[in-house]
């Protein structure tokens, strides 16, 4: 058994999201942007909320399309991967504590 910390920002590179999230890669494309919409509507019509912390965010895609649809949301990632999509005050790349 390795003592590597398992989730470690290292398992979560550009690799990673470039061949280990299905059929296209996780980058800003109308395949995942459109998945992303449908699970802010999903989250809007079930939970109503008005404020969503989207820890592990990644590139932020469902942040951007929560606040698309009037909700204040904010995402964190400790990946590296965190883009700043047009609301990019709502995203943080840190560190795990």
């Amino acid at each position: 058994m390795s003592t590597r910390d398992i989730g470690s920002n290292s398992d979560y590179g550009a690799d990673y999201y470039r061949v280990s999230c299905g059929q296209h890669p996780y980058e800003r494309s109308e395949p995942w942007l459109l998945a992303f919409r449908r699970i802010a509507d999903a989250l809007l019509l079930s939970l109503h909320p008005r404020k969503v912390l989207d820890a592990g965010c990644a590139m932020g895609m469902l942040v951007e399309a929560l606040i698309d649809r009037g909700i204040e949301a904010w995402g964190v990632d400790t990946s590296g991967i965190t883009s700043k999509p047009a609301n990019e005050g709502h995203l943080k790349s840190g560190q795990r504590a």
